[in-house]
């Protein structure tokens, strides 16, 4: 396992030298890039990255669906605010939709 963690790691120096190397070993699970020993950015293929997103979107319509479900809930159960200040913290939580 030490060996494994030492393969994915490696100093931006070496970045710099071997854009080429550590963008092939990224093909294989994501590069964690060092600088002064502590990670500043990680290399990773376009396909982990597109899974990432997705992974990502997925856990956001799980959020939006779980508040949506709290808010009815809460309107059912006569329990809720003004609409404009419910309005205000979800665009404040989900900027851009």
């Amino acid at each position: 396992m030490a060996t494994e963690q030492a393969r994915r790691t490696r100093r931006i120096s070496e970045l710099q030298s071997d854009a080429r190397g550590v963008v092939a070993e990224a093909e294989h699970g994501p590069v964690e890039i060092r600088r002064y020993g502590k990670p500043v950015a990680y290399v990773e293929s376009v396909e982990q990255h597109r899974e990432h997103e997705d992974l990502d979107a997925a856990l956001d319509r799980a959020i939006w669906a779980l508040d949506l479900e709290r808010a009815l809930r809460n309107v059912s159960e006569r329990r809720y605010k003004r609409w404009r200040e419910v309005a205000v913290k979800l665009r404040a939580r989900y900027p851009g939709r």
